[in-house]
């Protein structure tokens, strides 16, 4: 497995606890975490001063019910494609993913730029937290536009007609 697909692999099964544990807060009743992993929260809320999760606005609250329901089951099957060498198999699911997840940063990233936050609010307010909090979102757009960019040029006939001969041959 070379490194781009190593690097997605990561990704992929670092963002499985992540969404279940940090994302899902901003939707889910927070009693339903562990108190340790709501003391994380508070203090990445503190230390980042990020506004998506200390604020839980609606938009956001959206963005992770699509987390949860749609892209929670693609990283298994992401995981499971990338371990067997075979993300051809997935490729339009790939390319879905990624652009939905690419379009939901593009506007928190926005926001981090442009906001002015006031101070009775959480939110980065120097150059160098909003540089911080912009690089901890980063990943959440390079990641899903690496996989597009790896997946893209695959065609997904050559995963088709594997599975073509694998019927032809059970037929005969």
């Amino acid at each position: 497995m070379g490194f781009t697909k190593t690097a997605l692999l990561a990704f992929f099964i670092s963002h499985i606890p992540i969404t279940l544990l940090i994302d899902a807060q901003i939707l889910l009743p927070v009693e339903w975490f562990p108190s340790p992993v709501r003391g994380l929260i508070l203090w990445y809320i503190e230390e980042a001063k990020d506004p998506f999760l200390a604020g839980r606005p609606l938009g956001c609250q959206c963005f992770v019910a699509c987390e949860l329901l749609l892209q929670l089951p693609f990283f298994f099957i992401a995981v499971n494609a990338l371990l067997s060498n075979n993300l051809a198999s997935i490729r339009t699911l790939s390319l879905i993913y990624a652009a939905h997840v690419c379009t939901t940063v593009i506007p928190l990233v926005a926001e981090l730029v442009l906001k002015k936050y006031p101070a009775d609010e959480v939110g980065p307010r120097t150059s160098t937290e909003r540089a911080i909090l912009i690089s901890l979102y980063a990943p959440y757009f390079i990641f899903p536009a690496l996989l597009a960019y790896t997946v893209y040029p695959m065609q997904e006939e050559d995963c088709n007609s594997a599975t073509t001969k694998r019927v032809k041959a059970k037929r005969t």
